[in-house]
């Protein structure tokens, strides 16, 4: 019904002669339906601009599928023949071995089963694999932690070798022996027989240690609990409060002669919790991967923070180039064997992400966001997994990534 004073247009729009705008039923429908189809364009325009964007910003990639695997992936090393991938799975799938340049699984181990999977690293001469257990979650983040390793035959899968409680275990550079680090004993162990020789004691060791490929050094990770140690630390002399904060909540990094174990040097600079001690090949870098104590971490950032610091081993100083990860998980990071480029995986807003930077500079490089959308491509059996992601640089100036049951080949141009 129309009421005194208003005009009925031929679309059901009734107007007021005031200015205020009424709606019959048919004109309510036409309203409402246009801006409903309005909202739907408006939305459908911004998801296709953000796809958009997101395959023009990972553009150079290619997806490798294994055939017939549908567990999610965990951890990859690439062999020294270049060629051999070896990718681990969590939840007690296997250990596979994958041709990267056929795209075939060669060989599947039943190894490393436990339930988060494991991290796992090639012998120098790749005739063995070794084996650390991983977890989901740290329910003691802030102590020292001791965890499962195994040794097997890159050939057979046959377990030559076990530990069930170690800080670290490493590969020496002849391929036949470990070096492990228990409580605080440093050892030597030759897999073959697994005679253990404990060849330096700490009183404060922490928990992670390696040796260069050169034969030349070991690295320790220490709590400086020894007044000695701290002395050369320039930002602590004089400052009573900061040498009780040291103590309870930093470490330091001891270099080692790896012939003798003769302490070479202690590197001048305090770290968060030390993880992970890792050499570059080439035996220039130490990398420190370090995070913070949970009640003394002050992060303005979302999420969990890590750190990668680098050592110039032939110098026994800190750079000051440092890497950040807010992965939820611990993160895999690389040096590449041939360029002066550093990689870590990160944690975007929402998605995980690889960061190529100049390890000189510190500069980021570029970057790939390991975006997916929900039930994306499961009827092709792809996962996304639990959100961890592992990387290695390839031979054809690439990068290989696994994230869920998904190998991605990303060609970063910096690496041309």
């Amino acid at each position: 019904m129309i009421q005194c004073g208003m005009k009925k247009t031929g679309t059901g729009v009734i107007v007021r002669k005031s200015g205020y705008i009424y709606l019959s039923d048919e004109g309510l429908i036409n309203f409402i339906g246009s801006k409903i189809f309005a909202l739907l364009l408006l939305t459908t325009t911004m998801m296709l601009t953000k796809v958009a964007i997101g395959q023009q910003f990972n553009l150079d990639n290619e997806k490798w599928q294994l055939e017939g695997v549908k567990n999610p992936f965990v951890w990859i090393d690439l062999a020294p023949d270049q060629h051999t991938l070896a990718i681990s799975s969590h939840q007690s799938f296997p250990l596979f071995l994958f041709n990267i340049n056929n795209k075939q699984i060669i060989k599947q181990f039943d190894v490393g089963n436990w339930y988060a999977g494991a991290r796992i690293n090639y012998s120098p001469d790749g005739s063995k694999l070794l084996l650390q257990q991983l977890f989901y979650i740290d329910f003691a983040p802030n102590k020292d932690r001791e965890v499962r390793f195994e040794i097997a035959d890159a050939q057979n899968g046959k377990v030559l070798f076990e530990l069930a409680e170690a800080h670290d275990l490493k590969f020496m550079p002849d391929s036949k022996s470990l070096l492990s680090l228990q409580g605080d004993e440093v050892s030597i162990i030759d897999i073959a027989s697994g005679k253990r020789t404990v060849r330096k004691t700490f009183e404060n060791a922490s928990n992670s240690l390696d040796a260069d490929l050169q034969g030349r050094y070991i690295a320790v990770a220490v709590h400086p609990e020894d007044k000695r140690m701290l002395a050369n630390v320039a930002s602590l002399r004089k400052d009573k409060k900061a040498l009780k904060f040291a103590k309870s909540f930093k470490q330091m990094v001891v270099i080692l002669d790896a012939s003798t174990f003769a302490e070479v040097a202690t590197i001048p600079e305090l770290y968060d919790q030390i993880f992970r001690l890792e050499f570059s090949d080439n035996g220039k870098y130490l990398f420190v991967y370090h995070t913070p104590h949970t009640r003394k971490a002050a992060s303005a950032t979302h999420g969990r923070q890590s750190y990668v610091s680098i050592i110039d081993v032939a110098n026994k100083e800190a750079m000051r180039t440092t890497f950040l990860s807010t992965s939820d998980f611990e993160a895999c990071f690389r040096m590449h064997p041939q360029k002066p480029i550093f990689g870590i995986e990160t944690k975007g807003k929402k998605f995980p992400e690889i960061h190529l930077y100049d390890v000189s500079t510190g500069s980021l490089l570029d970057r790939y966001e390991l975006s997916y959308r929900l039930f994306e491509n499961m009827g092709e059996g792809e996962f996304k997994g639990d959100g961890r992601a592992s990387f290695e640089f390839l031979p054809d100036h690439s990068v290989l990534i696994v994230f869920g049951n998904r190998l991605i080949q990303w060609k970063p141009t910096c690496l041309e």
